[in-house]
Order: C-alpha cells, then structure tokens, then sequence
C-alpha cells in the first residue's frame, strides 16, 4: 500500500487516510482534559477530600485509556511524519511543531504536578503514621501503669495448709 502525503489547510494526511494533525489535536485535547483533572486533584488533595479523589482518579484513568488507544494510530502516523515531513508544505510543518511543543507543555505540566501531589500524599501518610505510633505508644505507656485487675479466683486451693 502506497503512502500519501497530503496537506492542505494545515492537515496532513499520512498512511492511509490518518490526519497527523487531528489526531495531535485530539491529544492535545485528552492532555487539555488531564491537566484540569490535575488540577482539581490538587484542591481535594488539599481538603483531604478522599471519596470524590477516588471518582477523580476514575476519571483520569478514563483519559489516559483514550490516550492509551489514540497512542497507537500516533506511532504509525509518527513514522511516517519522520520520513515524509520534508516534502509536507511549511506552514503544515509549522502546526505539527506547534501542537508537538504543546503536548510536550502540557505533559511536563501534568507530571509536575502529579509529583507534587504524590510528595504531598506521602508526607500526609508518614504524619499520619508517627501519629498512629504515638497512639500506639500511649496505650501502652497507659496498659504498664494501669493497676493489675483483681483476682477473681473462686475456688481457694488451700491442700498445702495443714489442720
């Protein structure tokens, strides 16, 4: 099957029929989608919002599915961007770069982020573990000092006295 480049009004067709710049759009877009998720993950991170950061990080995952998916049509139209790009008029060249920086933006944003709220979970985790510890502690230091419970034997064993 032969490969055909074309581009008009900013699209590249590659490899039957795929549009390299839709298809890039339509990243940007699922990154547009991912980076607003981030965002308000921070804010229920920030209120310890556990319930809703549960449904939040659903919804992520539903995004990064359909990245996952468009992923694989992105990697065929790549190859052959790489081999063809030259022959591609400049000013669909320029839009390819353009949207390319973007996801490349938009990426280094979200995992920023991401990084922050994975440092900011973990030091919310270890508090919540040296408080745990100290409960822990004081029960015990509490349990040592605690009077001995009475005996409560009901039967004497007296076959030692003699009568």
């Amino acid at each position: 099957m032969g490969t055909e480049v074309r581009a008009c009004q900013e699209s590249v067709l590659i490899d039957g029929g795929d549009d390299l710049v839709m298809l890039l759009e339509q990243q940007c877009d699922l990154y547009r989608q991912l980076k607003r998720l981030t965002e308000r993950q921070r804010s229920l991170i920030d209120r310890a919002d556990a319930e809703p950061l549960l449904a939040l990080l659903g919804e992520r995952q539903k995004v990064v599915d359909q990245l996952t998916r468009l992923d694989s049509r992105l990697a065929r139209a790549k190859q052959e961007w790489m081999r063809l790009h030259a022959s591609v008029p400049a000013q669909a060249r320029e839009h390819v770069e353009r949207l390319v920086l973007e996801l490349r933006e938009l990426l280094g944003e979200i995992l920023e982020a991401d990084q922050r709220d994975s440092e900011q979970l973990s030091a919310r985790k270890a508090s919540l573990q040296s408080a745990l510890t100290s409960v822990q502690a004081g029960k015990q230091a509490h349990a040592a000092y605690a009077p001995a419970p009475p005996d409560r034997s009901q039967y004497v064993d007296r076959t030692d006295e003699e009568t």
